[in-house]
């Protein structure tokens, strides 16, 4: 051990309290873990550095196993009525460097970008509870779920509105993110006296799914973020309850002619009533049943029985007003109803 002046000792006791080593970071990769260890006489110590990701995707919903909405990356579940037939998504952008980038979002088939003005309150109120309540777009700076500012310091320099941009290719349904140089310069960030480049950046967004006609009782959208030759896909399953005929109607422009679409059954239900009829037999000599089936053999005076069974539609249920299924049994000539013999069973499944 040496003095800074070169001269040499032998320590009895040293207690440093602090000091900093430099790592090559230059060939990480996001979202892995790396393991860097200094080795003394007395003790080792590793290091763990974990690059962040420049994005994370992220959709509004239930995720597995809760029961309340949130942004998350993982797959998450939407009610379609409670949500008014909307997807709502955020990108969370972690930038390193103030240079113009680019980054798109390819929209998932059947849902069209939801496109308004900036709200009013933008800035007085950045953060919202209620995804409803943002504009789609728009982008703040995001300090947690809890704390959004439109403003990194100084409004006059680093409001976010004015260095972001997208456009929409409605043929390609893809969407194109654009900061432009300002959104990350070193003159605004309040906590350091505006001499460290902005924190991470939230993008708000919503698709509208109303228009998709190509429904069950439930259906799969998955949105593909891609950045720097990479992907990340978010996924989410919307529970919708479908009519089985739907009527809209629009005038056509420039025009007094209305046209009209009529969707008919685009969940794919059983929308038919079935019935079907079966005989029992009885062996007289053996005192044996058979189950049921097409056909029987019978001596005058026996008691036949027959049954029917029929299958209603897959949502009578939500039938608006009483359900009636009625059969219509024509007896063959020398058959008499034992109005006394008649049971009726409900089954499911």
């Amino acid at each position: 051990m040496k003095r800074k002046d070169g001269s040499s000792f032998i320590g009895q006791s040293l207690n440093i309290t602090s000091y900093s080593t430099i790592a090559d970071l230059s060939n990480t990769q996001e979202g892995i873990d790396y393991y860097f260890s200094n080795k003394g006489i007395v003790k080792d110590k590793t290091v763990t550095y974990n690059k962040l990701k420049k994005f994370i995707k992220q959709g509004y919903g239930q995720a597995e196993g809760e029961n309340y909405n949130k942004y998350t990356a993982d797959k998450v579940d939407t009610n379609y009525v409670s949500q008014n037939g909307k997807l709502y998504y955020r990108i969370l952008f972690t930038p390193d460097s103030n240079e113009e980038y680019s980054f798109t979002d390819t929209l998932s088939n059947g849902t069209k970008l939801v496109e308004t003005e900036l709200r009013s309150d933008y800035k007085n109120n950045p953060r919202k509870d209620n995804p409803a309540d943002r504009s789609s777009l728009e982008a703040v700076y995001y300090l947690s779920d809890y704390w959004e500012q439109y403003c990194d310091g100084d409004q006059n320099n680093t409001d976010i509105s004015k260095y972001f941009k997208y456009s929409y290719d409605k043929s390609t349904n893809k969407v194109t993110f654009t900061f432009t140089p300002g959104y990350n310069k070193t003159d605004g960030d309040w906590q350091t006296d505006r001499s460290h480049p902005n924190g991470t950046i939230s993008i708000y967004y919503a698709v509208n799914i109303t228009n998709d006609e190509f429904w069950n009782e439930s259906k799969n959208y998955s949105n593909t973020l891609e950045y720097e030759g990479k992907k990340q896909m978010q996924h989410r399953e919307v529970n919708r309850e479908t009519q089985n005929v739907s009527k809209t109607a629009k005038q056509i422009e420039n025009t007094t002619n209305v046209e009209y679409s009529v969707v008919i059954n685009p969940a794919v239900k059983n929308l038919n009533p079935t019935l079907e009829k079966k005989v029992m037999n009885v062996n007289d000599t053996e005192g044996t049943k058979t189950g049921w089936q097409d056909s029987a053999d019978y001596d005058i005076g026996d008691k036949v029985p027959f049954q029917l069974m029929g299958t209603v539609a897959d949502d009578y249920n939500v039938y608006k007003g009483d359900y009636q299924l009625v059969f219509h049994d024509t007896l063959l000539e020398g058959l008499t109803v034992d109005r006394d013999s008649f049971k009726i069973y409900k089954t499911t499944g």
